[in-house]
């Protein structure tokens, strides 16, 4: 029987050459690749299995105003089947399947959330969303310049009681800060635009020259 291939070498090439080209960049010689959209990411997965040799594939989106030290699949997530080294008859070709899917995948997610606007209807229309979506949503749609939204969506999180676990209270208490800034859009941009630049600085991203893309409030 030949040995089978080194599927991880399989994935490096086949990835840099599918993603490299569209604007994707390898987290160090991980299995993980990033599309820097300055105060968001794409996060692209070959993620491995602890039961056999092969690959996921998860491709998803993360917003930095929520500070991360890691990558997240903060909408998006699992796309296709495992591929198993030892079962798969043509392993280049189905790594390859995979990076085109992963591409695909990335070209959607790039139309779809380009404006805080465009995220914050997307998280608000997710199917079974949660708690950290409708925060999401409410902070897109803060910075896109609609409260009314905001408020919509910060109205959806459910209260945390004092018996709650510690890290709900805390969720409870970013909303609550989120909903006292909505109406003081200074403070908001402050805080989301150093919240930006610390995310990219623990994530080791490149120095980012941008800014958040606040739209002006309507007149009252």
């Amino acid at each position: 029987m030949s040995e089978a291939p080194d599927h991880n070498a399989l994935i490096r090439s086949i990835a840099r050459r599918t993603l490299a080209p569209i604007g994707l960049r390898q987290r160090g010689r991980s299995r993980t690749w990033l599309d820097d959209q300055g105060w968001w990411l794409i996060v692209v997965e070959f993620q491995p299995s602890s039961w056999a040799r092969g690959t996921y594939l998860n491709v998803g989106a993360m917003w930095l105003w929520r500070e991360m030290d890691h990558v997240a699949f903060e909408f998006g997530g699992r796309i296709g089947e495992f591929v198993d080294v030892e079962k798969a008859s043509d392993i280049a070709g189905e790594i390859d399947h995979l990076a085109r899917r992963a591409a695909s995948e990335v070209q959607r997610l790039r139309h779809a959330l380009t404006t805080p606007i465009q995220a914050a209807r997307e998280l608000l229309n997710k199917p079974a969303a949660g708690g950290w979506d409708f925060l999401h949503a409410a902070t897109a749609a803060a910075v896109a310049g609609d409260p009314d939204m905001s408020f919509g969506a910060l109205d959806r999180i459910e209260p945390s009681g004092l018996d709650a676990p510690e890290w709900q209270q805390r969720f409870w208490q970013e909303a609550q800060v989120l909903r006292s800034e909505v109406s003081n859009p200074a403070a908001l941009q402050a805080r989301l635009s150093e919240a930006v630049q610390r995310s990219r600085a623990s994530l080791k991203l490149p120095e980012w020259k941008g800014s958040l893309p606040f739209a002006p409030r309507p007149a009252a």
